[in-house]
């Protein structure tokens, strides 16, 4: 996802008719219904994921369709859309269109989707304008019919996991109490004891401070954003000193300490306050050395607050 369209330099913009589709199942069944709609429309329709357009002026007929807004160079008068459906396949379907896999997907996804609803000036198009069959106007003189939702494939536990995650978008930006539920599958564990546990969220945390947890990375919109997080504690593990971070990469963080001295399931509320979209992240830190001690991370919930 880092590679930098050669018309993003063009000093004004040039693009009339622009059309940002977030990955999903219905990916394909969306182009066809732009095709079709184009064509009614007398545009020609370029899906473009590489940026490499010849620039062209203001009675250009093209309408430029991407997945990724770094593509897109739209003019100050220009229209544009953005479809943000079907975000259950989000994960599966940039697994196909940026080759990466497992976390990273999930990561490249989010990424995708919240600057997709960023997108300023544009017409938000989210599950609940889309009934299937009815007929949207995407932009002025383009009307589409909108597809049947697609079920996709089957979808593995981290692919399942991104999409409760990305569920906080199902409605466009969140609204203040909008919530989702973000697995332990989407975070990174430390390789400490690695061969000896039953489950890969279950640490012996014996030996020197660092690490623990870490993750997800999930991209969150400007705004105030609580997490409650759920872990457990053996009678020696709770002896030792956590440390909590929470907030926006990559310096943006609120901490707690956490020392209880008692076994237990325990949860953690934190929250940090961001004026720009950011690749948020919670990390559990190992303070102090120790000698004995089991840790295992549950999961946490995310919630916008304010």
């Amino acid at each position: 996802m880092d590679h930098e369209p050669r018309q993003a330099n063009h000093p004004h913009g040039w693009m009339m008719r622009c059309v940002l589709i977030t990955p999903s199942f219905d990916y394909e069944a969306w182009l066809a219904a732009l095709h079709y709609g184009a064509l009614e429309a007398g545009l020609e329709m370029i899906v473009n994921h590489t940026g490499d357009l010849e620039p062209g002026s203001t009675e250009d007929r093209r309408l430029i369709v991407t997945t990724n807004k770094k593509f897109l160079n739209p003019a100050p008068d220009a229209h544009i859309a953005v479809i943000a459906t079907g975000l259950v396949g989000a994960v599966a379907k940039t697994c196909e269109l940026t080759g990466g896999s497992g976390i990273y997907a999930v990561i490249d996804a989010a990424e995708l989707v919240v600057d997709a609803l960023n997108y300023p000036n544009a017409n938000i198009i989210t599950e609940e304008a889309t009934a299937a069959g009815r007929a949207l106007e995407i932009l002025p003189g383009l009307r589409v019919v909108a597809p049947t939702p697609s079920s996709g494939d089957m979808l593995g536990p981290v692919e399942s996991a991104g999409a409760k995650a990305l569920l906080l978008y199902a409605n466009g930006l969140p609204d203040v109490g909008t919530s989702s539920e973000w697995l332990p599958q989407l975070f990174f564990y430390s390789p400490r004891r690695e061969k000896q546990r039953e489950r890969i969220t279950s640490l012996d945390i014996t030996g020197g401070p660092g690490l623990l947890v870490n993750g997800p990375q999930i991209s969150l919109p400007p705004g105030r954003w609580e997490i409650t997080v759920q872990f457990t504690l053996d009678d020696d593990a709770a002896r030792y000193e956590l440390a909590l971070e929470w907030g926006g990469l990559p310096d943006h963080f609120v901490t707690m300490s956490v020392k209880p001295n008692h076994g237990g399931l325990f949860r953690a509320v934190m929250s940090f306050e961001t004026d720009r979209s950011v690749r948020s992240e919670l990390r559990i830190r190992l303070t102090e050395g120790a000698l004995h001690g089991q840790f295992e991370f549950l999961g946490a919930q995310v919630r916008r607050t304010g």
